[in-house]
């Protein structure tokens, strides 16, 4: 029997100070209420909770960690959205000469924990050879988290994608995918923003200062187009550069954001335009796509056929 327990009122929706002490916790370990549970409040998850204990007591039911996130209906996986690439296996080309180069600046980026911006124009083939160092860097040894803003207008996912707390949360998933043991410390342990995911990279490089880290965020460019008018933000695009930008890279890790050339990627022609916040807040690499380097698509007529 506990004798010094703090009041309670069995009411969570009119706490005392004892349910006051689960509910924060619930917020501030757990996540509730915080993105990608901002639909469980902690009053909610509170009283799963407490029903999975009741019955566990009453029924015998075995509580495990597993059991109790079940029954709290809480998301374990920071919101990330479905992983996919854009990239048609049967009309690629490899392109090792071109892929390489990219391993190369990636690996002179990662010295100073910086930004690699590989600019070129539309339907150069960014997005296909950004797959293709994706790959490159985790054969090499890398950990390597990707999130792609566009897949096509079919996608389901399409808004989802271009949210800004998608972007983190795929990020961070990808790492937790790769490494569970890189968020086992996080708290709160399944909320997703730009501090959880700089954290992940930071815990990474302190468990293993060899193995590099790389995040590679492609199709920027199609934000605001897909954003279209859902938004106040006059260039979603740009803002979410902005946030990228300031994200704390620690040495041995980078950023390489695949972009079109534009007010995200460049700096602006325009009078009273700001210009891209890689140039602004950093020391940034770039890698522009040169037009003779060749396509990472075959020619649709190109293609073989088979009878």
């Amino acid at each position: 029997m506990e004798l010094a327990a703090p009041p309670m009122t069995m009411d969570l929706q009119r706490p005392g100070p004892a349910e006051q002490l689960l509910l924060q916790r619930v917020r501030g370990e757990l996540g509730a209420g915080i993105h990608p549970n901002e639909g469980r409040s902690p009053a909610d998850v509170a009283e799963a909770l407490i029903r999975t204990v009741r019955a566990a007591r009453q029924r015998g039911i075995k509580v495990t960690s597993q059991e109790l996130l079940r029954r709290a209906q809480m998301r374990q996986d920071f919101g990330a959205v479905l992983r996919a690439h854009p990239v048609d296996r049967t009309l690629e080309v490899a392109r090792p000469g071109a892929v390489g180069a990219l391993v190369e600046a990636a690996g002179t980026a990662a010295v100073d924990g910086d930004v690699l911006l590989v600019t070129g124009p539309p339907g150069q083939g960014k997005s296909w050879a950004c797959q293709q160092l994706v790959e490159q860097l985790t054969r090499d040894g890398w950990l390597v988290a990707e999130h792609y803003c566009y897949l096509g207008d079919a996608d389901g996912d399409q808004l989802t994608r271009v949210m800004t707390e998608s972007i983190f949360g795929s990020l961070l998933g990808r790492l937790a995918e790769a490494d569970p043991t890189l968020v086992h410390d996080q708290r709160p342990r399944f909320a997703a923003d730009e501090e959880a995911l700089a954290n992940a990279v930071a815990t990474a490089l302190r468990k293993d200062p060899a193995r590099r880290v790389a995040l590679v965020v492609d199709g920027l460019d199609h934000v605001t187009r897909v954003h279209g008018g859902r938004t106040r933000r006059a260039d979603p695009s740009l803002a979410l550069a902005e946030v990228l930008s300031s994200l704390p890279l620690p040495v041995g890790s980078v950023l390489i954001v695949p972009a079109s050339p534009g007010p995200t990627s460049t700096p602006s022609d325009r009078q009273g335009q700001q210009p891209s916040p890689y140039r602004r807040s950093r020391r940034k690499n770039s890698v522009t796509w040169p037009s003779d380097s060749g396509s990472f698509r075959r020619r649709e007529a190109a293609r073989p056929r088979h009878c």
